[in-house]
């Protein structure tokens, strides 16, 4: 399967003020990229908390000498840690928008990692971190996306989630990221099962040097995981944002099965 995105487009992407987010903003909108082919009236929303990132992010578009004047992008803050602040500036903003888009396309990219300094019991924590946790990388997505494709119900839907080798594989110190995320793949298949009209992909970006991977390279309770992202950091081989944005929207304009699971090496699962 193939996602070509010709005609009136709205686009969503969470996550959007900076590294991964950032990138595929920014590359969809090139010559031959992913929304080159919409027209006038089209729509990209970045969201996220950090309103001056996202800014940015929108700045950089422009800068880049894209043909901009196709698209109205517009810059929404939602804390999606909240689900009181998600559900209603979500339902808020889409009575606004016009269901008429030939495409609707939702980057589901917002993610936290959680505390990678203590396995899953030797430390304890307030029930709000988890509680956040989830909020931002399970519960405030599906939200999203349910509410966003019945609210576009008529166009042609396609939702990519940001997955994360730590939704096929049980790694130390990451107990509950690797839960969200396996969470979430298996919802995007159940969503596929129960909707086969809806164009759902699960990529995983790789081990990429964004603020994530900070955090594991400086902060991980194992030294071996430390000492192996640092590595990568020093030898160049850590995955740039930009080339994994670039090798995901290369997928969905090439071709995928619906519903399937693609990492920045080709690996399906």
């Amino acid at each position: 399967m193939t996602s070509q995105f010709v005609g009136k487009c709205f686009c969503m992407i969470t996550g959007a003020s900076a590294g991964f987010g950032q990138a595929l903003a920014q590359l969809m909108v090139k010559e031959g990229g992913l929304l080159s082919q919409a027209v006038n009236g089209s729509k990209i929303v970045l969201l996220s908390r950090n309103v001056s990132g996202m800014k940015q992010t929108r700045t950089a578009m422009e800068e880049k000498g894209y043909d901009m004047s196709r698209f109205d992008v517009e810059v929404v803050s939602i804390d999606l840690s909240d689900t009181g602040n998600t559900e209603g500036k979500t339902l808020e903003y889409l009575k606004k928008q016009s269901k008429e888009y030939d495409n609707l396309i939702l980057f589901n990219n917002a993610g936290v990692l959680g505390d990678v300094t203590s396995t899953a019991v030797d430390k304890t924590h307030p029930i709000q971190d988890y509680q956040n946790l989830f909020n931002v990388n399970m519960v405030s997505p599906v939200f999203l996306i349910t509410n966003v494709c019945q609210h576009f119900s008529t166009s042609k839907r396609t939702i990519v989630q940001t997955s994360s080798i730590a939704a096929k594989q049980a790694l130390n110190c990451m107990s509950t990221y690797c839960s969200a995320k396996a969470g979430m793949d298996m919802f995007m298949k159940c969503l596929t099962k129960d909707h086969p009209d809806i164009t759902t992909l699960s990529y995983s970006p790789g081990p990429m040097d964004t603020a994530i991977g900070n955090d594991l390279r400086l902060n991980h309770k194992v030294e071996s995981v430390r000492e192996s992202w640092e590595e990568m950091k020093e030898k160049g081989t850590i995955v740039n944002p930009y080339d994994s944005a670039t090798k995901l929207l290369e997928v969905l304009q090439t071709g995928f099965k619906s519903g399937d699971f693609v990492d920045v090496f080709g690996r399906t699962g």
